[in-house]
């Protein structure tokens, strides 16, 4: 115990560190206070949620990394160690909310689906993708019993059974649109980014919920003016919700 206290008073003697966490600390408090800014991309939020973990996780790396420096390098090299200190940053926050949130949830959603057998959907799904230029994202179906969709980042779209037996066809294809305008957006990167923010502490009073039903609002305006009418996605919606309510009705 007293070498820990004694190592933290050499760290925050030495001026340098205590800027470079207060640099750190600062700029984290800026990503965060820029994600409040109505006028920003998705992209642009995203970016900056990353900005904001990885600006946050530095100064304990840093911290850790400060107090081994003497065994890890001879001369303990300041400028070695802040460089790579800076890498092992970007790599926790890249790690952790590129790779890993994404492949804990593939891996836990996999096991109940199936790719896509119905060769009229598929082929919808295609031709929309060529239409608007974009790589046509997989199909899969969810044994769900449950009215679901979504897409995942660019590549996979997931409809459950249950959606596919309450729809109609115009309706379950407003639906697809929907989703195909979210993979195109790459919509499920900043949601699934929007859960990685809560990891840290100081973020508790950021929500996106208005991002969110912009971006809910755009996708059914891209259905509707592929269609040419607001009739099959207001169905499908009204369908779903009636479902949901229903389900909840039978718990109760």
């Amino acid at each position: 115990m007293e070498l820990c206290i004694e190592c933290s008073k050499i760290f925050f003697h030495n001026q340098v560190n205590v800027f470079i966490i207060s640099v750190s600390i600062l700029l984290s408090l800026i990503s965060l206070f820029l994600l409040n800014r109505k006028n920003l991309s998705l992209r642009a939020k995203q970016y900056l949620i990353y900005s904001h973990i990885f600006f946050l996780v530095f100064p304990f790396a840093y911290y850790l990394f400060f107090n081994g420096c003497n065994a890890l390098f001879s001369h303990c090299d300041k400028t070695r160690a802040i460089l790579i200190m800076v890498i092992l940053s970007a790599l926790i926050a890249f790690l952790a909310g590129i790779i890993v949130m994404p492949l804990l949830f593939l891996r836990r959603i996999t096991s109940r689906t199936r790719l896509n057998t119905n060769k009229s959907i598929s082929n919808f799904v295609s031709d929309v993708s060529n239409e608007i230029s974009i790589r046509k994202p997989s199909l899969f179906v969810l044994n769900d019993i449950r009215p679901l969709a979504f897409a995942y980042i660019k590549s996979s779209i997931f409809i459950s059974t249950g959606l596919i037996n309450l729809l109609s066809n115009k309706e379950l294809e407003a639906v697809l649109l929907h989703e195909i305008n979210h993979a195109k957006n790459s919509s499920s990167w900043f949601k699934l980014s929007t859960l990685f923010l809560k990891v840290s502490p100081i973020a508790t009073f950021i929500t996106f919920i208005e991002d969110i039903n912009k971006e809910e609002l755009e996708s059914d305006n891209f259905a509707i003016v592929y269609q040419k009418t607001d009739k099959y996605i207001k169905n499908a919606r009204r369908k779903i919700k009636e479902s949901f309510f229903m389900s909840i009705s039978k718990r109760l």
